[in-house]
């Protein structure tokens, strides 16, 4: 699913959200087959390092960036937890109980005001050559729906444009 989305969105893939407790650091994200959970950061980087099947750095292939605006903090905690145990959004559909990675942000960081810090925008399911992908074709033809194609939604790549968004520095 990665290179579909990386294909049809560019380059990112997968987006989750660091909260620091005192009992440590944890990522919040959505992950097909599991839903949303929380888990150590550490581990979850762990995870995702044993995957990529690399000896490359793993800071090649994340990026950690923090919010430039204000922004209600315990709103977010509280719809984090809310959404906990929901079950991952195949569809990639708005409002249908179920969440996938970029959905999980978009529902959960509020300015102070109230408002959405980050906005949805039609999908794309196409590559540049405006063809849809046999994966995507396969995709939704396994859930019985059309591809929702310029149906309002997120991803990755979109909102680490945002202009909300400051890239950190890993060293």
């Amino acid at each position: 699913m990665g290179e579909a989305i990386a294909a049809s969105t560019g380059a990112y893939t997968h987006v989750g959200v660091a909260v620091c407790s005192d009992s440590g650091v944890y990522l919040y994200e959505a992950l097909p087959r599991v839903g949303v959970v929380s888990h150590p950061l550490e581990e979850a980087l762990d995870q995702w390092y044993q995957a990529l099947d690399t000896t490359l750095p793993l800071l090649e292939y994340v990026s950690i960036c923090q919010l430039s605006v204000p922004f209600d903090t315990l709103r977010l905690i509280h719809f984090l937890q809310e959404f906990l145990g929901q079950p991952y959004d195949d569809a990639f559909l708005p409002d249908n109980g179920r969440l996938y990675c970029s959905e999980l942000i978009y529902e959960s960081f509020f300015d102070l005001q109230g408002n959405r810090l980050f906005t949805a925008a039609p999908m794309n399911f196409r590559v540049p050559d405006g063809s849809v992908p046999s994966y995507w074709i396969h995709h939704f033809d396994s859930l019985g729906i059309a591809i929702p194609e310029g149906v309002p939604g997120t991803n990755p790549t979109d909102l680490f444009s945002s202009p909300h968004l400051i890239k950190c520095k890993i060293e």
